[in-house]
């Protein structure tokens, strides 16, 4: 039986740890990936567990690929200079790093939207059954999800409410920082209610610190959607498959709403 889907080989605190010693050994200039892994990491050449690393610090948008006249090479992305050297750890642009490092695994974003804070029993058989996740790695999987999700202290963040207690003046904006915090599942009318009338338009695109917005209007509310202004391929390929899954939640819910309808007797 294999692996089933692919999700990061360390869980969010581990490859933190992980991308110190990156830095430690290479500060912000490309490294070798043979020798980070030999080296700065101390894996044996004969392990795969260095390649795992890798491709865990690249599933949580940690290290990024660079050109050398070498051969191949990474280097710490923005994201993980702004985690590893920000001198206040609490600073509101590292916790929002370490957060959006903790959603960048599409598995990781899946399991937060569809389940948020709850993580119930029923996860376990949602993933088996309806995602192709397999017995052996189930346990191993939601063990390092609910880690990073505590690491990253998503669980004591709640945006949903943040601007009810604001002034006119902040009803009239648009609250970005609310938006990108955490891809909880929220209601589309839940939505509408943050996205100011003037923007309630379809379709807007925005353009925020690195980031697109898309938002389009339906009767029932608005639907927002924000993407990294720039993508690698293999991080494009991720989010399309992510898209697929979150188009069939939102056809449930359409076939929800059939199901209720009243029927002519």
């Amino acid at each position: 039986m294999g692996r089933g889907p692919s999700y990061p080989y360390v869980d969010l605190e581990q490859a933190v740890v992980l991308t110190k010693k990156l830095y430690a050994y290479a500060r912000r200039a490309p490294a070798q990936i043979e020798s980070v892994i030999t080296d700065a990491w101390e894996y044996s050449t004969t392990s795969s567990s260095g390649q795992k690393v890798l491709a865990a610090l690249r599933a949580f948008g940690l290290i990024e690929d660079a050109d050398t006249q070498a051969g191949r090479a990474i280097r710490l992305s923005d994201r993980a200079l702004r985690i590893v050297l920000d001198e206040d750890i609490n600073s509101p642009a590292r916790v929002q790093a370490i957060k959006d490092a903790a959603l960048s695994p599409k598995w990781y974003a899946y399991c937060w939207q569809t389940w948020g804070a709850e993580m119930p029993p029923s996860m376990r058989s949602n993933l088996l059954i309806e995602h192709g996740f397999v017995d052996t790695t189930i346990d191993s999987f939601l063990e390092s999800y609910k880690n990073t999700i505590a690491f990253s202290k998503l669980l004591n963040s709640d945006t949903s409410h943040e601007h009810d207690d604001e002034n006119n003046d902040s009803e009239q904006k648009l609250n970005l920082d609310n938006l990108k915090s955490t891809p909880r599942e929220v209601s589309m009318e839940s939505i509408s209610t943050v996205v100011p009338k003037s923007l309630n338009q379809s379709p807007s695109v925005l353009k925020q610190d690195g980031l697109r917005q898309d938002m389009f209007s339906l009767d029932e509310g608005t639907v927002l959607f924000q993407w990294p202004a720039s993508l690698s391929q293999a991080s494009f390929e991720d989010l399309d498959d992510w898209i697929e899954l979150l188009r069939r939640k939102i056809k449930r819910s359409v076939d929800s709403a059939k199901a209720n309808e009243p029927t002519d007797d």
